[in-house]
């Protein structure tokens, strides 16, 4: 419905390869758990490669995109959708109860604009540090608040083949890396990502 949540993108033109488009998202993601800890205080989590939840249930989710390039260079689209001021009723039936909203989490409304000036600087923000070279400290920055790291989780190949195993957290290129049964380590690219006791799928 409208009025209650922020949808919206952001065009970067970061000087970045397309091989960096994921730590582009997981940055991107940084940021905008920063911005809704500084406007709420509320507590949550990231989960791979580009969900926020908060306890387990999804606030927001970012999608990035490359786009054309030009004499400006390339740009990168941020989208991001967060619930803001919704309700339980205002969740799609197929949802179910994985989603979850700022003001259900808090308990009270929020100035969606006063939101969508701390998360557009904060985005702006994070990836002049990417840009600066800074990963390393961005993804420990990300580490911290990793809703998988050493759960398990099962992922669904491109193809339908599931992989259980235990998640190791991104690697130095923002990849999931999983310990399967076997011991074997998987890097994970694209795919439906499920953690134990979760419906969520990435």
């Amino acid at each position: 419905p409208p009025g209650l949540g922020l949808y919206f993108s952001i065009i970067s033109r970061p000087r970045l390869g397309l091989s960096d488009l994921m730590k582009i998202t997981l940055t991107a993601g940084l940021a905008l758990r920063t911005a809704i800890f500084a406007t709420s205080a509320l507590e949550t989590e990231l989960k791979w490669p580009n969900d926020i939840l908060w306890r387990g249930k999804k606030m927001a989710g970012i999608l990035t995109e490359c786009g054309a390039a030009s004499e400006k260079g390339r740009a990168v689209i941020i989208g991001i959708g967060l619930n803001v001021n919704s309700g339980p009723d205002d969740f799609p039936a197929e949802m179910g109860q994985r989603g979850v909203s700022m003001r259900m989490a808090a308990e009270r409304f929020y100035d969606r604009g006063l939101i969508l000036a701390a998360v557009t600087e904060a985005v702006e923000r994070e990836v002049k540090r990417l840009e600066s070279g800074a990963f390393a400290a961005i993804l420990r920055d990300w580490q911290r608040w990793d809703a998988s790291a050493g759960r398990q989780l099962t992922w669904l190949k491109p193809d339908g083949m599931p992989v259980c195993g235990i998640s190791l957290g991104p690697d130095e290129n923002g990849l999931l890396r999983i310990k399967d049964n076997t011991g074997r380590i998987h890097q994970v690219i694209s795919g439906d990502l499920r953690l134990r006791n979760d419906g969520n799928g990435q």
